[in-house]
């Protein structure tokens, strides 16, 4: 059978196994007495009336500007320090340099479990062991973030050309000189393309740490949506999504710079450093946050205590040792895979839509027809992608259960909403870097617009749509967890409560359904990418 035959057939498997298990999980939603509750389509009109009556008091500005600082210096801290470590755990993790593979398997755990527990469970962790501390914070960013990136590095450095690296050990380097002159270049740019898209990442993970404490722009939406002060709110969500689009023009920028030779890469790097440098300074002077307030002898006492909590050392019959707890437990888990699950057809069926309207429009501008009406259509809907990709889900969770019935439904709709901007803008881009060759065939031997449709642009989207799909999907079950934190149902729910009454084997249980939870969707979204991945001749 040929292979784009057997490559459709799978990618028809997968996506109609996904719309059914979409479907299904809608009968796990309570829809009996609307989705609103009382009083959500007044606060929702409240939200509506906020924007248009946005507060621009010069008080409210500064606070605004403050608060936006606060989060970038968290941010730029945490990835820098998470680069570094991230760094080493994944050239040990390629085994590159230790060829042992026990060693390297072990290594690999280490950055799974590191990125499998999402920054604001981190957190949480700290701050019950230690007490607020910004630095807890910034380790809690830079455990999760380190696991993330020391992964992808280890997967780019894997994934080099092995030609350029036979001919330096033909040349008898050693392994040292092939990582430094071989592995390290080769991989330089793709690991600091992904490292600067994690900084993005990162403004938005520091708002969502303000859950618990730290300050930035997250404190502040929290605060107003409390207080149902929404004209104030709109200035703190505009600041964070101006703060987002400022962080990817920066990027770039300094992506370019680090390509254009020794003396603008040397001035991108010095202006890093610096900004690095005045970032510890603020946090150090200003925030009055050090490692011995960290260290200090009592916070030893206060983590054993805990831990040992944790482990269920002060209890004879801790939570993960009661067969009823793990089926509460087990129940909650399938609430957040419901969850995940609606969420990510709210996310499907719009978006497919969009990857057909959208790839037809970049289609006619190859042709060289353009419709102000089209241009202005998709305009818009890039500008809402980043709008709802600027907004965490957390904050979107927050703003939803004000308005929609408590359960998995807003927890739903606020992964939804914060995914559709991140899938919407990499579909962009997927289009965008669509194949020229195969569209001219086809053109060359007559078809006409719709079959260059058909047979040119969709075969060449669909593939890459679904493993984008199924990517998502192990965020979104990442993230699952925390918009629970507000009442959003799942795991999350269960967890904060077990937090506030300090029953900390219970808040272990849940840890340990959620890692577990985790590492089986990374397993059925591996299969499924390699199952609609065609190697050679289908069998």
């Amino acid at each position: 059978m040929d292979n784009n035959v057997t490559m459709n057939h799978r990618n028809s498997h997968v996506f109609i196994t996904l719309l059914l298990v979409f479907m299904t999980s809608l009968f796990f939603v309570d829809w009996h007495g609307g989705v609103m509750h009382t009083g959500g389509g007044a606060i929702l009109r409240q939200i509506g009336s906020g924007l248009v009556n946005i507060d621009l008091r010069a008080s409210t500005l500064l606070t605004a500007l403050h608060a936006s600082l606060e989060t970038a210096i968290y941010a730029l801290i945490s990835v820098s320090t998470a680069t570094v470590f991230g760094l080493i755990l994944g050239v040990l993790a390629s085994g590159l340099v230790i060829k042992n593979q026990s060693v390297v398997v072990a290594f690999r755990g280490f950055l799974g479990w590191f990125r499998a527990v999402h920054e604001l469970v981190w957190a949480w962790l700290f701050v019950a062991a230690v007490g607020f501390n910004p630095l807890g914070a910034i380790i809690a960013l830079t455990i999760a973030y380190a696991g993330d990136l020391g992964k992808i590095y280890a997967d780019f450095l894997i994934e080099v050309d092995q030609r350029k690296i036979n001919a330096l050990k033909a040349s008898g380097a050693s392994q040292l000189e092939c990582l430094l002159y071989g592995y390290f270049p080769s991989a330089f740019p793709d690991m600091m393309s992904y490292t600067v898209y994690r900084l993005e990442c990162a403004i938005r993970s520091t708002t969502v740490l303000s859950f618990v404490g730290l300050g930035g722009l997250g404190s502040y939406v929290i605060l107003t949506v409390q207080d149902l002060a929404y004209e104030q709110m709109w200035v703190y969500v505009i600041c964070l999504i101006l703060m987002v689009i400022g962080m990817n023009r920066l990027g770039d920028l300094f992506q370019q710079q680090m390509m254009l030779g020794v003396s603008k890469r040397r001035r991108a790097l010095v202006v890093l450093l610096l900004s690095i440098i005045g970032s510890w300074i603020y946090i150090i002077f200003v925030d009055q946050a050090t490692i011995q307030e960290l260290l200090k002898y009592s916070n030893a006492d206060y983590i054993k205590v805990f831990f040992g909590r944790l482990f269920g050392l002060d209890s004879t019959q801790p939570a993960f040792f009661d067969w009823t707890m793990w089926q509460e437990a087990g129940r909650l888990s399938l609430e957040i895979i419901v969850m995940s699950v609606v969420a990510l057809g709210l996310v499907v069926i719009p978006l497919f839509i969009w990857l057909i309207l959208g790839s037809w429009h970049i289609f006619a501008q190859m042709r060289g027809e353009h419709s102000w009406m089209g241009q202005l259509i998709y305009g818009l809907q890039r500008g809402l992608f980043l709008v709802t990709r600027s907004v965490p889900e957390l904050l979107w969770a927050i703003i939803l259960v004000f308005i929609v019935k408590p359960g998995i439904l807003p927890g739903a709709v606020a992964l939804a909403l914060h995914n559709f901007g991140v899938l919407g803008h990499l579909t962009i881009q997927l289009i965008k870097n669509m194949d020229q060759r195969a569209l001219n065939h086809l053109q060359t031997n007559g078809a006409d617009n719709k079959l260059i449709f058909v047979y040119g642009i969709l075969p060449q989207l669909i593939p890459q749509f679904l493993n984008y799909i199924l990517f998502r999907w192990e965020h979104i079950i990442r993230a699952s967890m925390i918009v629970g934190f507000v009442g959003a149902g799942g795991l999350g729910q269960a967890f904060r409560l077990a937090m506030s009454y300090q029953n900390y084997s219970e808040v272990m249980l849940y840890i340990m359904c959620y890692i577990l939870l985790v590492y089986v969707t990374d397993i059925i979204s591996k299969y499924a990418r390699d199952y609609i991945r065609v190697r050679g001749r289908a069998e």
